[in-house]
This record gives structure tokens, C-alpha cells and sequence, in this order.
């Protein structure tokens, strides 16, 4: 057995991956697949470490799990690692990771948004996940609930991003358990704009589909004081097979 610090580090010491193994589309003409399948290897490192720091698990999928390890766990067995094989990986995936995430999706999210252009995400600021809001932070005259774990939240801004799995989950039907679920989300959403916080709600057709993610990026640019950049031809091919990647797998 090893520890989950250790066991990542083992992950990034491999060569790398052969880019003739990886699958192309006819339209990605621009990006070298040499630097791509080298550039991906972070990201699958940074997608594993979140899982890692997560509450989930992907294979087989559950939910509600103990976390085994963090981010500031994982900064302290870098800093001690010394010249390891795979260390300079390692810490590359740490600087895209984050604490916290509690479903595949909520990391795929977060990583699109966060990860920077030439990486294929939109270069935003990196959120807290599921942080509780309890107490002052809420206005218990307007809110139906005590605490609430905003999926990401950018405390700075007061922005919030919910993701709605229900379609994936096929819970999208007329049924009472159905129609009481959507009662308590908009309930907790009224909850976090009456407490000052401004909120984006994302399905998953808006996740699943780049061009319909791509508005709501711009619109949580907007809302964190960000510019919508304007992605190079090549960004916008890297952006492509990033959402392929995190997203539609």
C-alpha cells in the first residue's frame, strides 16, 4: 500500500504517453498532439487529485465518501519530495487543483473555467467548493435552510455556480419527490440572492454542450469583474478537446 500523496506521485513518473495513441478529430488541425498528450497528462493528475481531496469516486461512481488527502497535504509532500521522478508534474497538477469537489461533474466545471487559456479553460479565478454558509452569512428571516454548501463559490465577488444534475440522474419528471426537490433548490437559490449573493444555475444539456458553457463562462466573467478573453484559433481547439475530456467524458 501507498499513501494518496505517494500513489500520485507514482502516477506522474511514467514517460510520457505515445501521442499517436491519442484519438484525433479531423477538425483539430493547429495543436502539435506531442504537446497536447503532454499538456494532458496535468490535467488527468489534477482531475485524479481532486477526486483524491473530493467526497466521490469515479470508479465505481459513489458519493459522500471520506476525503484522503488535500491540497495543503499534498503542498507538504511536494515541498519534501525533493528532485523525485514526477515531481515537477505533480506540482504542475497541484497548481490547477482544488479542494472539495463532491461529483465528477463539479470538478469537470471547475477545471473548464479555471484552467488557464493554453490549457483550453477560460482563466478564471478559482472558487472555494462546497463551503458551508451558516450563521451570518445567511439571513435566517429569508432562507429555509441553516446551512447551505454552495457548489462554487467566489466569496470575493459573492458569486455562486449550482449545477443541477437531476436530467442526469433522470429525475426529470412530474413525480411529488421530483416537484419537492425543485421546490427546496430554488428555495436555497432565493436564499443565497437574498443574502447578497448573485448565483448562476447550470443544467447539464448547458454543461454538456461548449457552446451553451461557453455563454454561461461569459456571464460568470462578467460577474467576477473578468473580461470575457477572446481565445487564439489554437486556444479555441484546446478548449474543444479539454471539454471532450473533462466534460463529455
Amino acid at each position: 500500500m501507498t499513501s494518496p500523496e505517494f500513489t500520485l506521485l507514482q502516477l506522474a513518473g511514467p514517460p510520457y504517453p505515445n501521442a499517436a495513441t491519442e484519438t484525433h478529430d479531423p477538425a483539430w488541425e493547429l495543436d502539435d498532439p506531442r504537446a497536447w498528450a503532454r499538456d494532458r497528462r496535468a490535467v488527468d493528475l489534477a482531475l485524479l487529485m481532486m477526486e483524491f481531496t473530493g467526497t466521490y469516486r469515479r470508479q465505481p461512481t459513489r458519493y459522500g465518501l471520506p476525503r484522503l488527502t488535500s491540497h495543503d497535504a499534498l503542498t507538504r509532500f511536494c515541498e519534501s519530495a525533493g528532485g523525485n521522478r514526477g515531481i515537477t508534474l505533480m506540482r504542475r497538477a497541484l497548481g490547477l487543483q482544488m479542494d472539495g469537489s463532491f461529483s465528477p461533474m463539479e470538478t469537470a466545471i471547475a477545471l473548464m473555467l479555471t484552467l488557464p487559456a493554453d490549457l483550453g479553460g477560460y482563466g478564471l479565478s478559482k472558487p472555494i467548493l462546497n463551503v458551508r454558509l451558516s450563521g451570518t452569512e445567511l439571513r435566517h428571516d429569508t432562507s429555509s435552510q441553516r446551512e447551505i454548501l454552495p457548489d462554487l463559490y467566489w466569496p470575493e465577488r459573492e458569486v455562486v455556480l449550482e449545477y443541477d444534475s437531476r436530467e442526469h440522474h433522470g429525475e426529470e419528471g412530474p413525480s411529488p419527490m421530483n416537484g419537492e426537490k425543485l421546490a427546496h433548490d430554488a428555495e436555497r437559490a432565493n436564499s443565497l440572492v437574498a443574502a447578497g449573493r448573485h448565483v448562476i444555475v447550470v443544467r447539464r444539456r448547458q454543461a454538456m454542450n461548449l457552446v451553451r458553457f461557453d455563454l454561461v463562462a461569459r456571464q460568470l466573467a462578467v460577474l467576477l469583474g473578468q473580461s470575457p478573453s477572446t481565445a487564439s484559433a489554437l486556444q479555441l481547439e484546446r478548449r474543444a478537446k479539454l471539454h471532450a475530456l473533462l466534460v463529455r467524458s
